[in-house]
């Protein structure tokens, strides 16, 4: 089966083992903190493509470091990212 996503992809971060949000500038150690495919479009893919889909995903990213790792990834999980274009003058967006 082959299907297209198009849309919003963004790079999610998890960070594992806190037991609470500190108070204003304190810190807290984690134990991990890992990065994921996500968005409308990008998740889509990634669940799509495990599940055994051939999948192409349409959108834009960013000129940057985070973009570089986001197509790494989907590329890793098999999603073709030849519909993504890279937009030099796009500024990555902080959620």
């Amino acid at each position: 089966m082959k299907i297209a996503t198009i849309g919003v992809h963004v790079l999610d971060t998890h960070v594992i083992g806190i037991e609470s949000i500190p108070d204003g500038s304190d810190g807290q150690l984690v134990e991990t903190i890992r990065v994921s495919p996500a968005g409308t479009a990008g998740g889509t893919a990634v669940i799509l493509s495990r599940l055994g889909a051939e999948v192409v995903s349409y959108g834009a990213v960013g000129a940057d470091p985070i973009a570089t790792t986001l197509l790494a990834l989907l590329e890793a999980e098999g999603v073709d990212v030849s519909g993504l274009v890279v937009k030099p003058d796009t500024r990555p967006r902080r959620r």
